[in-house]
């Protein structure tokens, strides 16, 4: 799962059972891998669309 949201902290935790991963979006931005970059586009774009 993809979120710019904190999945740690309520009411999202709940959608996870493990560990939860932690990215700067300026990683995901600049990223040299295009999919990576592309995730993140979609991400943003879901979040405006929202």
């Amino acid at each position: 799962m993809l979120s710019l949201s904190d999945l740690r902290q309520r009411p999202l935790n709940v959608l996870c059972a493990g560990d939860v991963e932690r990215h700067e979006t300026t990683e995901w931005a600049n990223s040299d891998d295009i999919d990576v970059r592309n995730r993140f586009a979609d991400l943003l774009q879901r979040a405006f669309h929202a």
